[in-house]
């Protein structure tokens, strides 16, 4: 007789570790339950004899067919299916919680679509007049109408409905009785239909939306009960993310599985897409696009085991542009080669950020001793970052006036209502990350892809003076940028050799073409030479961007796609997807090679993420802190991200407010709650997220263009996405225009609905980029303002009058002021009204109610 072939219910590992969390003899049977899943996995081992060595219950099981329990230690069960040629394992729990789920699960059976795409569960009722052969799970309380969770099976099932029977469905929703359910389904003429279309409703009243729909291809024939199965067809069934095929599965794998005990150790197990993707080779470079939360670390992290166990004399690079993410996959690593017992292999894999590797690859083939003192991220004397040093450059200070070529073009900018040192700081970004050093020239004829704001001839002249201007100051203090580097190394292009038998990029889409050129240098062309994972949706730099310029060939069977989202529950997913369609288009991603993918949900629920107010981004901050140390569960970790703050303002407040940030040094230890800014998140998952500060003032930015706000709404995406269990969205005066048109997939409430008692507002350092203390604002000249975000949108005439004018000196013709000292002297006398006639002709009455609207709006100044 065969082997039978034997499936898990992935659930089951949950299951385990309640019992284990219950100690004593349930303790005892889940040990039970873990050594009877090794054995069965064993290759050498029939399932039916492991399983039969179990003692079967004294009562037989009607409400699902071809079900069998078995007792196992302290009064635990375990719920099966079998019959000949197969064996699923469906349920472990205690006696009571074992009847109770066996109510709920009445009708339960499994079948398959297809032998590749793994078994499904199907909900099938006896007989619908009979209440107790009826499907009967519980409602799930969502929102909207039920029918609508269907999308196009709707029309499938309801398009020879009569008019009078479809508005009835139509009207159901999760509060609906089953009764009115039952009365609209004995209304349709076709038993068969009848039963479908009760079964379907009420499963989505439930909100089982899968399970609905496998109802319906069920009714279709489009998907066949794993009985009516012939055994040879059952042995191909594959592994999916609710069922696993135990032949699938090797014991280490397993243990990941059931154990859990480590964050890391969920994160390396993979499922079954992923697993076609570690395991196949490629004749050359390949290129993985894969939705947020498909797991395409996992795949990254196992697919760089294998090859270095299939090349085991050559090197395995596994390259990030994120610090952060570097040491997380390097944990990874070491995790999977401890669970495998291949430690040595760790020698064979080296895991870097982009800027690490080239820092070495630098040190190696350069002679200049200098080449140490600037490869640092922050300036060797004051510990400055990049930021700062921006700052200091475009602002002109230190009597270092290199900016000053391109003060036009910011006059220009704020005019077109552009906060010119954020904008030109990413155009400085998109020219390195594309032309290198010696072909600058280029930048003044290329058509400027991605970016929305022309330049003409002139003002693309001026551009190249303050990058090179810009370039120089950040030699002269000591420090380098990521792009900074990548252009040094490129200087090398011609000696770079391959060092790398195989390259696998994590979150690529983040890479520019220069960057890209580089790595593919350091990799011999031949089978599985590159490996390139991504996803535009998370594309959250201002980078050029082109997988063929820079010398990459993908051939076409290369490219593959996993859709499926394991990490957010529906409506986290919807919710974050929703809010990114809604709010961008395909053209605005002009990359080669990517498109934006619709993802797949995965099978579990959630509460809606949630819209909540408060009354501050200080009391925003409180609250989050206090509602996630009330509600954290044992090892659940969660990450506060805070809209509109660079990653050196969340580190000023995370310093502030003692708590861990999420930057380029970071790990996840054993802190429950983390800060960061949005893009840092990327490459980690969190039980609950919350997003604070998502106002419309402050996100997307409103001082930049809008069609470029495309990269602020992926950074959001990637934020929301790393939510698993609870998102929350929060804000404190006018909601961010990107909900406007996503609120039905959302809660709204107040912060205050959530906390009783006092609440010890925290006091937040004054962290805001580009603006100063109100005691240095009012004392800023006319030039200096236009340095301000205050100054955005004003005309180029008042811009003029305040240079002119503002220049440090309060100075009077005949008895009449025609000069200020600075700001809050003008403003003084504006507000006041005094000498009014005479301040119109000196400033023009256009420009002058310009001024009174630009000094009196509700700003601190």
């Amino acid at each position: 007789m065969n082997k039978i072939t034997a499936f898990v219910n992935k659930e089951v590992r949950r299951q385990i570790q309640a019992l284990y969390q219950r100690g004593g003899q349930f303790q005892k049977a889940a040990d039970t339950m873990k050594a009877l899943l090794y054995d069965i996995t064993n290759k050498d081992n029939d399932p039916i004899k492991v399983i039969d060595r179990l003692p079967m219950t004294n009562h037989g099981e009607t409400r699902i067919k071809h079900c069998i329990k078995y007792d196992l230690p302290g009064f635990a069960r375990l719920v099966t299916i079998r019959d000949n040629g197969w064996l699923v394992l469906l349920y472990l729990g205690s006696h009571d919680e074992v009847d109770k789920w066996l109510t709920k699960n009445t009708g339960l059976q499994v079948g398959v679509k297809d032998v590749e795409s793994g078994l499904f569960e199907v909900f099938t009722s006896e007989d619908i007049k009979n209440e107790e052969a009826r499907i009967n799970p519980e409602s799930d309380f969502s929102g909207g109408y039920l029918y609508l969770k269907l999308k196009h099976f709707y029309h499938v099932i309801s398009s020879n409905l009569p008019s009078l029977i479809k508005k009835a469905f139509e009207r159901f929703d999760s509060a609906t009785e089953e009764d009115e359910i039952l009365e609209a389904a004995l209304a349709v003429p076709d038993s068969a239909q009848q039963d479908m279309l009760f079964d379907v409703f009420i499963l989505l009243r439930g909100g089982l939306v899968d399970e609905a729909k496998n109802r319906i291809l069920a009714y279709q024939e489009q998907l066949t009960l794993i009985a009516d199965l012939k055994v040879e067809e059952i042995k191909e069934v594959k592994s999916n993310d609710q069922y696993l095929n135990l032949d699938d599965i090797d014991a280490s794998d397993l243990r990941i599985l059931m154990d859990n005990k480590d964050w890391l150790e969920w994160m390396l197990f993979m499922h079954p897409a992923q697993k076609t993707v570690v395991e196949r080779d490629f004749k050359g470079s390949a290129r993985l696009l894969g939705v947020s939360g498909s797991g395409k670390t996992c795949v990254v992290v196992r697919r760089a085991v294998r090859l270095a166990q299939k090349y085991p004399n050559e090197m395995i690079l596994i390259l990030t542009l994120n610090q952060s993410l570097s040491n997380l996959i390097n944990n990874l690593i070491d995790k999977l080669l401890d669970l495998h017992h291949l430690v040595a292999l760790k020698e064979k894999i080296v895991v870097k950020s982009f800027w690490e590797l080239c820092k070495e690859c630098i040190l190696e083939l350069g002679n200049n001793p200098m080449d140490f003192k600037i490869l640092g991220r922050k300036t060797d004397k004051h510990e400055e970052n990049i930021d700062e040093i921006w700052d200091e450059y475009y602002l002109c200070k230190n009597h270092n006036s290199d900016a000053d070529v391109l003060f036009p073009l910011h006059q220009t900018l704020l005019v077109r209502g552009i906060f010119p040192p954020e904008y030109l700081k990413q155009e400085l970004d998109w020219i390195r990350s594309f032309i290198p050093f010696g072909a600058r020239d280029e930048y003044l004829k290329i058509d400027r892809e991605g970016r929305s704001i022309g330049f003409n001839d002139k003002e693309r002249e001026a551009i190249l003076q303050g990058l090179k201007g810009w370039e120089d100051k950040m030699l002269a203090v000591g420090a380098i940028d990521y792009l900074g580097l990548t252009n040094e190394m490129f200087k090398w292009i011609e000696l770079i050799k391959p060092k790398f038998r195989c390259i696998l990029v994590d979150e690529v889409q983040d890479f520019g073409t220069l960057e890209l050129s580089i790595i593919r240098n350091l990799a011999e062309e031949k089978e599985n030479d590159l490996f390139l994972t991504g996803d535009i949706a998370q594309q959250v730099y201002s980078k050029h961007h082109k997988i063929r310029n820079a010398g990459i060939t993908i051939l076409p069977d290369a490219y593959i796609k996993i859709l499926k989202n394991y990490r957010n529950s529906r409506e986290i997913l919807a919710a974050a997807y929703e809010v990114f369609k809604q709010n961008t288009s395909e053209e605005q991603f002009k990359t080669e090679d990517f498109e934006i993918l619709k993802p797949e949900y995965a099978n579990f629920s959630s509460p809606l993420p949630f819209l909540r107010k408060g009354a501050s981004l200080s009391e925003e901050l409180s609250y989050s802190i206090k509602y996630l140390s009330q509600l954290l569960g044992h090892k659940e970790k969660a990450c506060i991200c805070i809209c509109g703050c660079s990653i050196y303002q969340v580190q000023q407040i995370g310093h502030r407010l003692e708590l861990p940030v999420l930057d380029e040094d970071t790990t996840i230890g054993e802190e429950c709650i983390y800060l960061s800014d949005l893009e840092q998140t990327k490459g980690f998952e969190f039980d609950r997220m919350i997003v604070v500060n998502a106002n419309a003032s402050v996100f997307p930015n409103p001082k930049l263009p809008k069609d470029e706000w495309y990269r602020e709404i992926s950074k959001l995406y990637v934020a929301m996405t790393r939510a698993k269990k609870e998102l929350v969205i929060s804000y404190s005066s006018q909601l961010s225009q990107l909900f406007e048109n996503c609120k039905e997939f959302f809660n709204e409430d107040l912060w205050s609905d959530h906390i009783s008692g006092t609440l010890n507002v925290i006091e937040l350092p004054n962290s805001e980029k580009n603006t100063l203390p109100k005691s240095q604002a009012v004392k800023m000249l006319g030039k200096d303002f236009l340095y301000h975000k205050r100054s955005v949108g004003i005309s180029r005439e008042l811009q003029l009058k305040l240079i002119e004018l503002v220049q440090g000196k309060s100075i009077s013709l005949s008895g009449k002021k025609i000069g200020w000292i600075n700001m809050d002297e003008l403003k003084n006398d504006v507000v006041s009204k005094r000498d009014l006639p005479h301040l119109t002709r000196i400033f023009g009455s256009t420009v002058f109610k310009e001024l009174e609207t630009v000094l009196t709006a509700n700003e601190d100044m």
